[in-house]
């Protein structure tokens, strides 16, 4: 029903018009008024700014009680009601409610682009400025969150800024300026820049200062936020984490908006490489209550934050020393950020990825993932941070601008290394799941068969000073062996064995029979060998087993990606090797324990049949009976005895 109460419908306006200004200053009184507009149109009936309060009390049942389903309801409800009433005025306002705070719960943030430019025009022709505005700046917001590219977007910024200039919109004017400089900060120079406050003639004081003056804390957390983004980009982590607990002060002032979950995900980061190179577990609570959020927000909102949340589960896992799930969570993040075209997170994955892979000394793994980096970087239009990752690293070579013309889509350009490291992470997971030697020295080869490109394969262990061929398979079978030493065995030539045994250097031969030095081994000569890879696999810096595989169809089929992703496995396989042997001998234990208890009770079965027999001789059947049941005997009057003497 239609509201006819003169005092309620006077009320409403007055009401709706301090909804905005409660939201920005972070005040507590914007749930208590909308929930009062809520109430009235409930209990009186509606009017064009009921709708209006339903689409406000949707930002609180999707910010605060994490009710995304009915908080997204309330804002269809709103449009409903104000699309019924036909008020073009109130459809803005609720539409930028709609777009700004509910839909990205459980759409692409990218599908609110273009309705809020709407807002902004159909607030200009019916005189909303304010609302028009607002809906014009989260237009360019979203475009900058969703990676638009950014030497385009930077004009379209500057465009707008000073349209609200003109207009004397101060507060719009002085956000817009500060993503502006934003941009500029990630298109030009050779590291990303940290100056955003060049339109307050670089005075950052002084721009603070008048944040503070007129509580604008909207601003203020955008300010802080963007320095935290800058500053993690520059890999300058204590001082992100500065801005990052200054914005944390005004985030009741963006409750429900996109950019305090991305601040979130920046910040996150921050705090786990604060754990990492520190080692310190202050901010823990911090990083386990930002990880939980994002759980929830990947939930209901995978376009936008699922990509997030495997990122910060893969720094996790990192921290916890996990490192075959990390890696295969971030391949996951990469490839969801990239499928959703958030080509600056995807960005950011593949650089933490390729620096904790080079920490690591897998240098060459690194270099597939820091090498998407700043391809993304670039497609992004960030060409400052590309230029800094070309400086950092040398092996990214000089620094060449692939414009975003230039590079029609990164999303198809997928490394074949990368997919060889998703698939070889994975069988990280299914070796580690084996903990008997026979099963797991099956599963091994079998797995590198398949993805390393070899026809034949063996295992040879360090077994006390003993080098031993303990498994031997083709794409057909797998065996494993007992008693093959390796001078006595013709699965693998000895001398390329022993020679990666003791340098702990890889081998791979492009035709080992063409081979000046090699091909004189027996094995080579014989099987005229033509591809051939030979990995040592280390356990706390000492060989203890080698990875023998060959391909006797084509030469230079093993390739030096190939040798240093199963660098990523031999780890694993140590380990695995280490835990199967201990469990293989301590099932060895178990078995000969159980042999000795139970020669012991043949033994003690033995030893009672003769106790039984002694006792029959010499005593009469009813008490040998009676003192083998119940230990005693009662005393019997007996009219003959016999006395048995024995020298």
């Amino acid at each position: 029903p239609l509201m006819s109460d003169p005092n309620m419908i006077a009320a409403l306006p007055i009401l709706e018009r301090i909804v905005p200004p409660a939201y920005m200053s972070g005040s507590n009184y914007f749930p208590l008024i909308v929930f009062k507009m809520v109430k009235l149109s409930v209990k009186y009936g509606n009017m064009p700014y009921s709708a209006f309060g339903y689409a406000s009390y949707g930002i609180s049942l999707s910010a605060v009680l994490s009710e995304f389903d009915n908080g997204y309801r309330f804002g269809q409800l709103a449009l409903d009601l104000v699309n019924k009433m036909d008020s073009e005025e109130y459809r803005v306002k609720v539409l930028f409610v709609t777009d700004c705070f509910l839909n990205h719960w459980k759409q692409h943030l990218r599908l609110s682009i273009d309705p809020l430019l709407d807002s902004f025009q159909s607030g200009m022709k019916v005189g909303s400025l304010i609302g028009g505005v607002w809906a014009a700046f989260y237009h360019l917001l979203w475009q900058y969150l969703t990676a638009s590219e950014l030497s385009r977007l930077g004009e379209k910024v500057d465009s707008f800024r000073k349209t609200f200039e003109q207009l004397k919109q101060h507060a719009a004017h002085n956000r817009t300026s500060l993503l502006y400089n934003t941009i500029s900060n990630l298109t030009s120079g050779k590291e990303p820049g940290i100056e955003i406050s060049n339109h307050f003639n670089g005075d950052e004081k002084a721009l603070l200062q008048e944040l503070h003056t007129t509580n604008d804390k909207t601003t203020l957390f955008f300010f802080h936020s963007n320095k935290v983004f800058l500053h993690l980009l520059r890999n300058e982590y204590e001082k992100g984490i500065e801005h990052s607990i200054e914005a944390r002060k005004f985030t009741e002032a963006v409750l429900g908006l996109p950019e305090l979950t991305f601040f979130t995900f920046y910040e996150t980061i921050l705090l786990a490489y604060d754990a990492l190179e520190k080692g310190r577990v202050r901010y823990r609570r911090q990083i386990k209550k930002n990880l939980k959020n994002f759980k929830k927000w990947a939930r209901t909102s995978p376009a936008n934050y699922l990509h997030m949340y495997l990122i910060i589960d893969a720094i996790r896992s990192v921290i916890k020393g996990n490192n075959a799930k990390a890696l295969i969570k971030f391949d996951e993040a990469i490839q969801s950020a990239n499928s959703e075209k958030y080509h600056q997170i995807e960005a950011i994955g593949c650089e933490i990825a390729g620096r904790y892979l080079m920490s690591q000394g897998l240098n060459l793994s690194a270099q597939l993932y820091l090498n998407r980096a700043r391809k993304a970087y670039n497609f992004w239009g960030a060409t400052s941070k590309a230029m800094a990752l070309d400086s950092e690293f040398e092996f990214l070579g000089e620094w060449t601008a692939d414009s975003p013309s230039s590079v029609s889509s990164i999303s198809s350009d997928r490394y074949s290394g990368t997919l060889d490291l998703h698939t070889l992470l994975k069988a990280s997971t299914t070796i580690s799941s084996e903990i008997r030697l026979e099963n797991l020295l099956q599963t091994l080869l079998k797995i590198l068969i398949e993805n390393a490109g070899a026809e034949n394969s063996s295992l040879i262990v360090d077994m006390d000073g003993q080098l031993n061929v303990v498994a031997s398979g083709n794409v057909h079978e797998v065996k494993t062996l007992t008693g093959h030493k390796l001078e006595e065995q013709n699965e693998v030539p000895a001398s390329i064995v022993l020679y990666c045994f003791r340098t702990g250097e890889d081998l791979i031969l492009p035709d080992a029979s063409s081979h000046l030095k090699w091909s004189a081994d027996p094995y080579i000569r014989a099987k005229m060998v033509k591809s051939l890879m030979c990995v040592p696999i280390k356990n706390q810096g000492r060989v203890t087993a080698i990875l023998y595989l060959e391909n006797n169809l084509v030469t230079n089929a093993f390739t030096g990606d190939r040798v240093e992703l199963l660098k990523l496995l031999s780890g694993q396989i140590a380990i695995s090797l280490e835990n199967s042997n201990l469990y293989h001998n301590l099932e060895e234990k178990v078995k000969d324990r159980t042999k000795m208890i139970e020669e012991q009770k043949t033994e003690i079965e033995k030893q009672k049949a003769k106790s039984d027999e002694l006792l029959l001789n010499v005593m009469p059947e009813i008490v040998a009976e009676e003192l083998k049941r119940d230990g005693k005997t009662k005393a019997r009057n007996f009219n003959e005895v016999s006395v048995l003497f024995i020298d």
